[in-house]
């Protein structure tokens, strides 16, 4: 079903080359359908100067920086969230030096309802929801929206995708906003997340593309 939602040749080579990559570990899998970020950016996504930005796991702004790269410093609104403490100060600090206009910056990790969680606080991408850990408020989108608008939404949440989604259900089926989500966390997400997406959003062409990197990492899904 995953298979047959996708709208182009590349997406369905990249699903089937995961499927062999997963099954056979061999590493010529993966690179056999390696595409760059530019690609997409220029030919999927095609962030414009008037987007309103959503960044769930905005880690230090380093995906503020990719989109303003493609937009020539240009946005309507950003709205980020990181849980991590250290990089969550970092995204401030860099962000209070290099963009001005409206900016909202939470301390929260994304989930499907506000509410505390465990957390493991790593100062990196490693950083996830976990047993223990340290308490960490997370926080649906919809609710840090209220309504407002976002157009273009990124997700790469170490494994919360799904629960993010769902956190992100009203501002999907309000808004349609273009999609960037990590879909390499878990095993299943490169299919368990397309059908999601297409459950909340029918209107969607979906993309599933993998940027260089080994080990399968960098397989994400876009949706416009």
């Amino acid at each position: 079903r995953a298979y047959e939602l996708l709208a182009d040749e590349r997406s369905r080579e990249v699903f089937l080359d995961t499927v062999r990559f997963k099954l056979s570990g061999r590493l010529k899998y993966l690179r056999n359908s390696e595409s760059g970020k530019d690609e997409v950016f220029e030919n999927i996504l095609r962030p414009g100067a008037d987007e309103h930005f959503s960044d769930l796991g905005a880690h230090n702004g380093d995906t503020i920086r990719e989109l303003l790269h493609y937009t020539d410093g240009r946005f309507a609104s950003v709205t980020a969230l990181e849980p991590d403490r250290r990089s969550f100060r970092k995204l401030n600090e860099w962000a209070s030096a290099n963009i001005e206009g409206d900016v909202t910056l939470v301390q929260a990790g994304a989930w499907d309802r506000d509410e505390i969680r465990c957390f493991s606080d790593q100062a990196g991408r490693q950083s996830h929801v976990a047993n223990k850990g340290r308490e960490t408020q997370m926080r649906a989108l919809d609710s840090v929206l209220s309504g407002r608008p976002c157009t273009y939404l990124k997700m790469d949440v170490e494994g919360a995708e799904r629960e993010a989604i769902a956190g992100a259900e009203k501002t999907i089926r309000q808004y349609a906003p273009k999609l960037n989500i990590a879909a390499y966390h878990r095993s299943e997400d490169f299919f368990q997340l397309p059908l999601l997406i297409h459950a909340l959003q029918p209107s969607y062409r979906l993309y599933l593309r993998h940027h260089p990197y080994v080990p399968a990492w960098d397989t994400n899904l876009y949706a416009i």
